[in-house]
């Protein structure tokens, strides 16, 4: 048995029947698990994650080596002794040790705290002098702010923790139990990668934080992830058992699932002729970048970038798409439009729309949807669709991780704003099609947060869709340059008019 077995990871209180806990260990290969398999059925999310500076089979061992620390931070008697019921299980001998702890351990936070204790642990890990650490540091930085920073907030202090509070018998034993866990990673993930710990990471992939974020969600789910007590376990049959697991809740929550295989007018809308821009959606690039859209009212604009989604859709270029206007009412018609194309978009089981804006739990279009799909518990094919119907509208946040998102052009804006998870926002849109609509509505502070969006969008690797009736040189020009600084673009264009800027700056 390790150490680490003896630390628990989740625990139902104690009042509460059923399997006491999940031990520290099993919640870990969880949301590796959930990651791993996530990123084997997703090519649009491989590419985004995987496809950096670094090897690409490397770049997959060491993010899930960092997805196996984002809970470093448990492995301290100060977040133990939130469950004593569950520590007298696993440690008696420490019940009493933790008597004093019990009262303040509501303060500890695991994820700011395990940020802190792997940057005072470091040179052990790596088993390395103090001199040789700086090097290390700045590589691993960023992806342990990502990982452990899972619960709303980014780190930043790497300050050693202040544990004077903690017995030093109980102290030996956490910073055994981290140093064991970080070795054992090492064996499992990087080993057969041909990876040690004295490798450098490559750069972090843009969007690590969102996808850790969710992940931890998805592999804190108990009715796919069941807790297993103090059962024994070995750990790579285990972790292999659980992508099974994580294949049926990405599936149920609607992070995977059938996109239609060929994009376009002629198969989003086979009813209608092209006309004016819609004419030249075949013709667009079939590549990450920006596209601006300018035509008159009621020229189509909508079905064309739709329908240019579709064929990024189809490319594997992106998994969703994130459909941005600027007031609710607007957003509540695009629902309803929306809806007729949906299950073209996705076809299979049936897609899930989401809105996501102050007002929409009192939508009766978005009630009706998640009504729909309540109402279909009976069928078994369905079951899927009406767990993520659940899932997906319990956060506003969570809209971002739909197969279509509608909503406010300010939620997505809030993404580059210091709130609580706007890595989840962000990672939402960087895995979609980001359609705005009404671009020349915004002011100039709406522009500067809109400006960032789209840079994070091109870091991300993704694509964004902008809409207009028209738009001055000045402001085109402004919405290029944020996504490849050094545009150029011919002052006199006709009109109506499609820009396309790919991910290296070439304007077409």
């Amino acid at each position: 048995m390790s150490i680490y077995s003896s630390y628990w990871g989740k625990a139902l209180p104690d009042e509460q029947a059923g399997q006491p806990f999940h031990s520290f260990a099993c919640h870990s290969l969880d949301v590796i698990a959930v990651g791993m398999r996530w990123l084997g059925e997703s090519r649009a999310l491989a590419q985004r994650m995987l496809t950096g500076e670094g090897d690409e089979e490397a770049t997959r061992a060491w993010l899930s080596f960092f997805l196996g620390l984002h809970d470093l931070g448990k492995l301290d008697q100060r977040f133990q002794c939130k469950a004593p019921h569950v520590v007298e299980l696993l440690a008696p001998e420490r019940v009493v040790m933790l008597t004093k702890l019990a009262a303040r351990s509501y303060r500890y936070d695991h994820g700011l705290e395990g940020f802190r204790w792997a940057f005072a642990e470091l040179s052990e890990y790596l088993d390395l002098d103090e001199e040789g650490e700086d090097s290390y540091s700045d590589a691993w930085r960023p992806w342990l702010a990502a990982v452990t920073g899972h619960h709303g907030v980014l780190p930043r202090n790497t300050e050693p923790p202040n544990a004077v509070s903690l017995p030093p018998p109980l102290r030996k034993t956490d910073r055994a139990a981290r140093r064991s866990w970080v070795k054992t990673l090492e064996a499992m993930l990087l080993t057969p990668a041909g990876l040690s710990l004295r490798d450098i990471p490559p750069p972090m992939p843009e969007l690590l934080a969102g996808f850790c974020s969710v992940a931890d969600w998805l592999g804190s789910n108990t009715e796919y992830f069941p807790y297993t007590g103090d059962a024994p376990v070995e750990l790579a049959e285990y972790l292999k058992e659980r992508q099974e697991r994580a294949a049926v809740v990405l599936r149920a929550s609607g992070l995977i699932g059938k996109t239609l295989s060929v994009g376009g007018m002629q198969s989003l809308f086979p009813e209608r002729d092209p006309r004016q821009v819609q004419t030249l959606v075949d013709e667009l690039p079939r590549t990450a970048g920006m596209t601006l859209v300018e035509a008159p009212t009621g020229s189509g604009k909508t079905e064309a970038a739709l329908a240019y989604a579709a064929h990024l859709l189809a490319d594997g270029l992106a998994d969703s798409i994130v459909f941005a206007l600027p007031t609710q009412a607007t957003a509540n018609a695009m629902l309803r439009r929306l809806e007729a194309v949906a299950n073209r978009l996705f076809p299979g089981d049936g897609a899930n729309v989401v809105l996501a804006h102050g007002k929409s739990r009192y939508n009766p279009d978005f009630i009706a949807l998640q009504q729909a799909a309540r109402a279909n518990t009976v069928q078994s094919e369905n079951e899927a669709l009406v767990q993520c119907a659940r899932w997906l509208s319990q956060s506003r946040k969570r809209a971002f991780l739909g197969q279509i998102g509608v909503c406010t052009i300010d939620q997505v804006l809030l993404g580059v704003l210091p709130v609580r998870h706007n890595f989840v926002r962000n990672f939402g849109v960087g895995r979609s099609v980001l359609i705005v609509d009404e671009v020349h509505a915004y002011d100039s502070y709406m522009y500067g947060l809109l400006e960032e969006v789209l840079q994070r969008q091109r870091r991300a690797g993704g694509s964004a869709v902008l809409l207009s009736a028209t738009l001055p040189y000045l402001q085109r020009r402004r919405l290029a340059a944020a996504w490849t600084p050094d545009i150029r673009l011919e002052r006199a264009s006709p009109y109506p008019l499609l820009t396309h800027v790919n991910a290296v700056g070439q304007a077409v």
